[in-house]
């Protein structure tokens, strides 16, 4: 009954999730998503193969001639994993039939049927695959490190005082934005932790790196529907805020996230995560119940980044994000103060939607965000859309976004751009950027403007 039942969970699995093909499928499946370790497991193992468009298309039905081949491929995988096969006979002295169970006196000669993982539920820590002696084997290293060239022209400050916002005209240079190595251990079933190294910055508008560890947490899974974790870690804020910096198409994220990066003054420029996406605390995570049901993420944090508390207010936070054959959507708010002196109210409302069906060769998404800074109104929202060239993907895309980070300034800009995957490890992306900032400074109004062109290349490992 067990091999049945073996081979019964392996054919749902390939049936629920079909093949991919032309670049790396695992990278086209969210890490949140609940059958991303199955996908995983089944491309290890060589049963997904892929569509020649490189589309996941895990919502797609299949087809008598793809059920052909899956099964095909199924059988292909039980033959070399050792299912065992029909009882043989007894052998004379305790010889062993083939494939068959032990004779009268002798050793079994069936190899144990293969070991199936189910699929952890979204943001779930996921079970080590297999017990190991070796505590080796149930660590993994990743990563990934960016490399750019940036072309800037700073164009001219208009307005009294002009010169005060620093020296206009054209700079370049080659820059390391990020540095990223991820070391991840399954301690147990229900426990794994996380310590990742990173070297942020620079480019041509943030000058300023620092080498730091960024993640330092643990993933707690105490039941079936809840997920606890502790330390130091990203935060789920809305898409772009909660997206890993590799998986992002633009090279930066919108400037209500981050912050404007181009003109001077001390403060108002600030986004609501400025100082970078991490924060200490602890979140707790409800996976979804259903295909329909939204992931519930309540949060309880410093405020303060990877920076030392300053006082004694937290952060709370709470993030409701829904999936759906079509795309994705979300909620997300954050109330709580900055640790500048005096303490000052943080606090943002955000909206959030993407429309990406495998099947179409477009996509786009938005945000939009209102909250409070430094003691500021601040709200912005940003537009992209995305469509794929080539089959092996080379993706064009536009960005419209806007950003007010006082009653007395606006920010805008137009990104046009062109990501193409080398292949499943590299990843070439150039970039324009039109940028324009209008404030009031000492009752006066400026303006200060910005070209930049960037050419980012990618490589993640693992």
């Amino acid at each position: 009954m067990t091999k049945h039942r073996v081979l019964l969970c392996l054919v749902v699995v390939v049936l629920a999730a079909p093949a991919y093909a032309g670049g790396d499928p695992v990278g086209t499946v969210p890490p949140d998503h609940w059958a991303y370790d199955a996908v995983k497991e089944l491309v290890d193992a060589g049963i997904l193969i892929g569509y020649p468009d490189g589309a996941i298309r895990g919502n797609q039905p299949m087809t008598r001639y793809e059920f052909a081949m899956a099964i095909s491929r199924l059988m292909a995988a039980l033959e070399m994993t050792g299912v065992a096969g029909p009882q043989g006979p007894a052998g004379r002295h305790g010889a062993t039939g083939p494939a068959g169970p032990a004779g009268a006196h002798g050793p079994a000669s069936a190899a144990p049927p293969a070991t199936v993982v189910a699929a952890a539920p979204a943001g779930a820590t996921a079970a080590a695959p297999a017990a190991s002696d070796k505590w080796y084997d149930r660590m993994s290293v990743d990563g990934y490190l960016q490399t750019r060239y940036e072309d800037r022209d700073m164009g001219s400050s208009s307005g009294p005082s002009a010169a005060n916002m620093g020296s206009d005209g054209e700079h370049d240079g080659f820059y390391l934005p990020r540095l990223h190595v991820s070391l991840r251990a399954d301690v147990n079933e229900r426990t794994k932790a996380v310590v990742t190294w990173s070297r942020l910055g620079s480019t041509s508008s943030r000058p300023q790196w620092t080498t730091d560890w960024t993640d330092i947490y643990l993933d707690y899974a105490y039941s079936d529907k809840w997920t606890v974790r502790l330390g130091q870690a990203p935060n789920w804020f809305g898409l772009e805020g909660a997206q890993d910096s590799s998986d992002r198409m633009s090279l930066e994220r919108a400037a209500f996230l981050t912050r404007i990066p181009e003109t001077g003054g001390p403060g108002w420029k600030d986004g609501v995560y400025h100082a970078g996406r991490w924060d200490r605390g602890v979140w707790f995570v409800r996976h979804r119940k259903s295909t329909g049901g939204p992931q519930i993420i309540l949060g309880l944090t410093n405020g303060s980044f990877r920076d030392v508390e300053g006082n004694s207010n937290k952060t709370l936070s709470a993030d409701l994000k829904w999936k759906r054959p079509w795309g994705q959507y979300g909620v997300s708010w954050l109330d709580g103060k900055t640790s500048y002196s005096p303490d000052r109210d943080r606090n943002a409302l955000l909206g959030y939607v993407r429309w990406a069906r495998p099947d179409q060769r477009w996509a786009a998404q938005a945000e939009y965000m209102d909250g409070k800074l430094h003691g500021d109104n601040v709200d912005g929202w940003y537009g992209q859309f995305e469509y794929r060239l080539t089959k092996n993907p080379t993706w064009a895309f536009v960005k419209l976004e806007e950003f007010n980070p006082t009653d007395d300034a606006k920010y805008d800009a137009v990104h046009l751009g062109l990501t193409k995957q080398l292949d499943a490890n590299n990843e070439l992306t150039l970039q324009w950027t039109d940028a324009d900032c209008d404030y009031r400074r000492r009752g006066s109004d400026r303006t200060r403007k910005k070209d930049l062109i960037g050419l980012q290349w990618q490589m993640m490992f693992d």
